[in-house]
């Protein structure tokens, strides 16, 4: 009995170790032969910056109405991506600004905030998060008299670990000022 049991959970883990190394990362996941993945570029004439992404992957794109921006969202509702600017209203420095957004996102979610790590570079910051099952990517920069906002939300539909499509995602998707 006892070498039974030994037998089953030997087997048990070989074959979850061969899942683990047969699995492919998300960078792996398309065949070789698969074209490169077409790049769209978003440019905001009011807040001079550009957003490039890959078209495939965020079919539904919605223009703000008052020009300050664009949303992006994939074709499953998983994962969202803003991009806009706005005016610098209270004349903070991007610490305050970084303050300001952290109380927002804690007091606007009913789920738990968690993971927070932030870097502060210059006149910028870099934001991930956990809220609930979604994770959060910000990155805010202060241009002149203007903030520049990059959003990546991914798990919007409450799949169990997105983490590390984020980490492509944050590849991906890229923004730049004109300035």
């Amino acid at each position: 009995m006892k070498s039974t049991i030994w037998y089953l959970f030997s087997a048990l883990a070989l074959i979850a170790g061969g899942a683990l190394i047969l699995r492919p990362t998300a960078q792996e996941a398309a065949p070789p032969s698969a074209q490169p993945l077409s790049v769209d570029k978003y440019c905001n004439s009011r807040y001079h910056f550009c957003v490039e992404y890959p078209a495939e992957l965020f079919p539904q794109k919605d223009l703000s109405e008052n020009n300050d921006g664009i949303v992006l969202t994939s074709a499953e509702g998983d994962v969202q991506v803003r991009a806009y600017g706005y005016y610098n209203v209270m004349d903070w420095p991007i610490q305050d600004e970084y303050e300001d957004f952290l109380t927002v996102v804690k007091s606007s979610s009913d789920e738990p905030v968690e993971d927070v790590t932030t870097t502060f570079s210059g006149d910028s910051f870099e934001c991930t998060m956990k809220v609930g099952k979604t994770i959060h990517y910000e990155r805010t920069m202060l241009i002149g008299e203007n903030f520049i906002n990059l959003t990546i939300v991914t798990n919007r539909r409450g799949l169990n670990d997105p983490s590390h499509a984020l980490e492509v995602l944050k590849d991906l998707v890229r923004i730049s000022t004109n300035t």
